[in-house]
């Protein structure tokens, strides 16, 4: 699979809006191609998960998974305040990082599906024959796209509960409901939760769940689903590398919930101003991709 060009889509879009905000040049270099005038002590710096300048540039650091990818670079920087530099920051990682974890499963599912001997008996079906002739995915259909669990982090609660409503509304879901108004009974058994049917159910905090919901939350997750069965949309207030090692929370539970993962620097109004929120989900359902 050709990693570049899939990715460039991303990256063009991203360029465009950074020189049309800021108006300074961007570039993103992965990390085989990342010089920074040979000083391990800067990559070491990027590893750390720090911007870095570096003459006239300032690299921000791009990662997948724990690992450093790469960095975003930008330059003609002069006119950029430190309120800028941090907002660029988030918005180059959040939109990069999202491609970058897309890009990283489908080369996963192709692996698999390139291992797998079709001459012995399996229960493995190979999605090739099946994605583009019998389930195409219409351009303005996100729904199946992001049948997923989404984990958002912000500082305040009022732009978890704005960003809930705007990732349920691109569902085409036809409620949302918050955990406490679902009957607890409807949690005890994943068959009983996918009775529920095509609603988002949010969780304004992850700390209010007991260990009893999030180990059913987790068992839901682990059985069959459909794309008609529920999606799970929770909040965070504090910071997301703080949660696994919480003994309040089932350490299983948060790489799961946050497969699609927002982490809100400012208010969710400045997102929804500069459009970040279309390049997340286009990211997240491969849009730019195609």
């Amino acid at each position: 699979m050709n990693t570049a060009k899939q990715f460039s889509p991303t990256i063009k879009r991203l360029t465009t809006l950074i020189e049309r905000r800021y108006n300074c040049d961007f570039k993103y270099q992965p990390l085989a191609e990342l010089n920074i005038n040979s000083s391990e002590a800067l990559k070491l710096s990027l590893s750390e998960g720090l911007p870095v300048t570096a003459g006239d540039w300032v690299f921000f650091p791009v990662f997948l998974g724990e690992s450093l990818a790469g960095a975003g670079c930008i330059s003609n920087r002069d006119n950029l305040t430190d309120r800028d530099l941090k907002y660029l920051n988030q918005v180059i990682r959040l939109v990069l990082e999202a491609s970058l974890k897309h890009i990283d499963e489908i080369h996963t599912l192709s692996d698999l599906e390139d291992h797998v001997d079709s001459r012995v008996r399996n229960n493995v079906v190979a999605l090739r024959p099946f994605q583009k002739n019998l389930f195409p995915l219409p351009e303005n259909d996100v729904t199946s796209a992001l049948n997923f669990p989404f984990l958002i982090e912000s500082q305040k609660a009022e732009d978890i509960y704005k960003m809930a409503i705007e990732i349920h509304s691109r569902t085409n879901r036809y409620a949302m409901l918050p955990l406490e108004d679902i009957n607890p009974a409807a949690l005890a058994k994943p068959e009983d939760l996918r009775s529920l049917g095509h609603i988002t159910i949010f969780v304004q905090d992850i700390y209010a769940l007991s260990r009893e919901q999030q180990t059913q939350i987790l068992k839901y997750y682990h059985s069959p689903r459909g794309k008609e069965c529920p999606q799970f949309i929770t909040g965070t207030l504090s910071p997301i590398g703080t949660l696994k090692d919480n003994p309040k929370i089932v350490s299983e539970l948060v790489p799961l919930l946050n497969i699609g993962y927002l982490c809100m620097s400012k208010s969710f109004a400045e997102y929804k101003r500069e459009n970040v929120l279309d390049f997340f989900y286009d990211c997240l359902t491969g849009r730019t991709s195609v």
